[in-house]
């Protein structure tokens, strides 16, 4: 009866770990890349924002968007282009509606 319930103690914690180890690992899964409906800022100014072509289409590859001033990434609903998310919004609106931003020059 011993050796039942050292196996079974044995089992449960062997349970409890994988369980553990398998939510520790889900949750520092880094952010998969951004996709093709992404697009960083290129500009300097946020008299440049609502011109499309002061935005590029993300690679996927991480870009440095540290400060506050500036859009630096954006993510478009699908089926989105840049030139409709612009459209119509203030420069508050697109600072407000970037997923990262970035300082400005």
């Amino acid at each position: 009866m011993k050796k039942l319930l050292a196996n079974l103690k044995f089992t449960f914690i062997a349970l409890l770990a994988t369980g553990i180890i398998l939510i520790t690992q889900s949750a520092f899964k880094s952010s998969p890349k951004q996709d093709s409906n992404s697009y960083y800022f290129t500009g300097n100014s946020t008299a440049e924002m609502t011109n499309s072509n002061n935005w590029t289409a993300s690679s996927g590859s991480d870009e440095e968007c540290r400060g506050v001033d500036l859009p630096c990434l954006v993510v478009l609903a699908d089926g989105q282009t840049i030139n409709d998310y612009l459209n119509g919004k203030t420069d508050q609106e697109i600072i407000d509606g970037a997923t990262t931003r970035k300082a400005q020059n």
